[in-house]
């Protein structure tokens, strides 16, 4: 048997959670997925190439779908299937081998393919359901807890870093990549932000991808953001703190921009107070912030056994005057 190969078995897993019958697949549908094809860049020695690329990957795909998960087998799949893929494939030199298919598959970006189709595949929910909701999109990075050796080992091994966004409307990630180390997730996130389609979506992040490049991205992609400000942006963060500390401007904020929600939470009242100005014109660094309209004020209160703990965390956002969408984009953070 045939060693399984870790980017196809990459590629499966990604497209694993998308339910596609693959025997009603629709000629509308294919033909949508051969565009999206397209856009992949081939880095191949045109001279020597034989076989298209959307062809190469367009069997791969309905291979997977057919549940195939070794090269033979998708090979295979692709002969027996050659007169109804010829509907819809040029196949100028036939089906290509296993070999061919395998080569090609391993220089395709799978992040790139997937964010493809998963957008792709949001845009006909969203025809169908006339949905204008706004999508809440989450960048953080995560470390794969038990992925590092221990330190008895005599081998150790980093533990596994990933960068991804979630769409929290659709409850699945568009997009995702390895990065090296929790820093790393700094130039990586414009990199994944820049593979999807943000028209209208909201992007919200944690404190480390507070950065310039990072919201150009976001504007430059038609997107708003709602990103929390702390020590790494320092004199942003001192300048919106000593704003909201001033009790007469808090009080006038509240009158115009202000929500309270109180709920228990494992035996504990929560009182979550957001508020949100657009009064910005005397910050210092607010051209720093590329489409920087508000800032706001998120803070939490929590009484447990005669204790009050008070936390406030502080926000630059893209949008101003709906403290209901602050509030559901910093409890989605």
């Amino acid at each position: 048997m045939s060693k399984r190969s870790s980017k196809l078995i990459e590629i499966s897993n990604m497209f694993s959670e998308i339910d596609i019958d693959f025997n009603n697949l629709s000629n509308e549908g294919i033909t949508d997925m051969i565009t999206i094809i397209k856009k992949q860049e081939d880095t191949r020695f045109k001279p020597n190439v034989r076989h298209k690329m959307e062809d190469i990957i367009l069997i791969t795909l309905f291979a997977i779908l057919a549940k195939c998960n070794e090269w033979t087998e998708i090979e295979m799949f692709a002969k027996k299937k050659e007169t109804w893929l010829r509907k819809y494939l040029e196949l100028p030199n036939g089906i290509p081998s296993h070999d061919t298919i395998q080569r090609v598959v391993s220089i395709l970006d799978p992040q790139t393919l997937y964010a493809d189709a998963i957008n792709y595949l949001i845009t006909k929910i969203d025809q169908i359901s006339n949905s204008e909701e706004r999508d809440i999109l989450s960048m953080d990075g995560k470390t794969t807890n038990g992925s590092s050796r221990s330190e008895e080992s005599s081998e150790k091994i980093k533990p596994v870093n990933t960068m991804s966004v979630y769409s929290t409307n659709y409850g699945i990630s568009l997009i995702q990549d390895f990065i090296d180390k929790k820093t790393n997730e700094i130039p990586t996130g414009p990199e994944l932000l820049k593979k999807l389609n943000l028209k209208d979506c909201i992007v919200v992040a944690d404190a480390l991808n507070t950065q310039k490049k990072t919201i150009e991205c976001i504007i430059d992609g038609k997107a708003d953001y709602v990103i929390p400000v702390k020590e790494n942006q320092e004199l942003t963060l001192e300048e919106i703190r000593e704003y909201f500390k001033d009790k007469q401007i808090l009080e006038e904020v509240k009158s115009k921009n202000y929500l309270k929600k109180t709920e228990k939470e494992h035996n504990a009242l929560i009182t979550r107070e957001y508020y949100m100005s657009d009064e910005i014109s005397w910050m210092s660094t607010r051209n720093k912030w590329k489409g920087i309209k508000s800032i706001g004020l998120a803070r939490n209160i929590t009484e447990k056994n005669d204790k009050t703990i008070v936390e406030d965390r502080y926000y630059i956002i893209s949008f101003s005057n709906d403290i209901e969408l602050f509030s559901k984009c910093v409890r989605n953070e």
